[in-house]
């Protein structure tokens, strides 16, 4: 997996962030009440926050498929939740943060 390449690794710059091989944005199955699925795009968060073990390894592992994330594990600061808390970057129960996840029904990533 290409992507990897020094993907662990703090990268130093926004000019080393452009170079590594992102992997493409990733769809979580609705579930039952949201109001979408929840799309979730590297590209955006490394833009962010260059260093990619702010969540690998700690909150992700890379190679293994995410589990299912919840409301109630983001809630508890778990997860998501780590970061998305409302003071790091928007809470999972501001209701004006809900569309920047969700991307509802009939849209697409």
């Amino acid at each position: 997996m290409a992507w990897l390449t020094g993907a662990v690794l703090a990268l130093g710059g926004h000019a080393a962030a452009q170079q590594l091989r992102l992997p493409p944005d990733m769809a979580y199955t609705k579930a039952e009440g949201s109001p979408g699925k929840v799309v979730f795009s590297h590209q955006f968060h490394v833009a962010v926050s260059e260093k990619c073990t702010t969540c690998h390894v700690r909150l992700f592992r890379m190679l293994e498929p995410t589990r299912q994330v919840t409301h109630a594990d983001m809630e508890a600061g778990k997860s998501c939740g780590a970061c998305h808390n409302g003071q790091m970057a928007f809470g999972p129960t501001e209701a004006a943060g809900c569309s920047r996840c969700h991307v509802g029904e009939g849209k697409s990533s």
